[in-house]
């Protein structure tokens, strides 16, 4: 968030720009796009209108602080063993991250699992749902190989 301390944003700034040039320089896209705006694929995106809506007042502010730590940050990126890394980023990793191997199936050396401290109070680190019996039995719940 654009609330967040320069640095964060910096560091962010960092992770997306590295992410952002792996996708365009691998060519997930094929010839259609380097980088799409899906959240899913590749990177998220929102427009000036949106983003002036969203933050209001302190849309100023905050657009300001980004500007800031992209600038700050210019022409900086992670890499492993000089190569640009595929820098996957989220909000909350519930309080540890996961091997590449589980997520994609393919050992990645820089992306293996570590334990992460301080996310308790990170708006997304715990959920609930709670499900009727009936729900469950639901014939979706079903297709996705529920166990009943």
């Amino acid at each position: 968030p654009a609330s967040f301390e320069p640095e964060a944003l910096k560091a962010q700034s960092v992770a997306a720009r590295s992410y952002a040039l792996y996708c365009a320089a691998t060519g997930r896209h094929g010839d259609t796009a380097q980088v799409c705006t899906d959240f899913a694929c590749c990177q998220a995106w929102s427009s000036e209108a949106a983003l002036r809506e969203r933050f209001g007042a302190d849309y100023d502010t905050y657009a300001e602080k980004a500007r800031a730590a992209v600038e700050a940050t210019r022409g900086e990126v992670l890499l492993y063993d000089g190569v640009l890394i595929d820098a996957t980023y989220f909000s909350c990793s519930g309080g540890r991250t996961e091997d590449a191997a589980a997520v994609w199936g393919a050992e990645v050396p820089y992306l293996q699992s570590v334990k992460s401290y301080g996310e308790e109070n990170a708006l997304r680190y715990a959920s609930e749902k709670r499900f009727t019996p009936e729900a469950l039995r639901a014939p979706e719940a079903q297709a996705r190989g529920s166990p009943m």
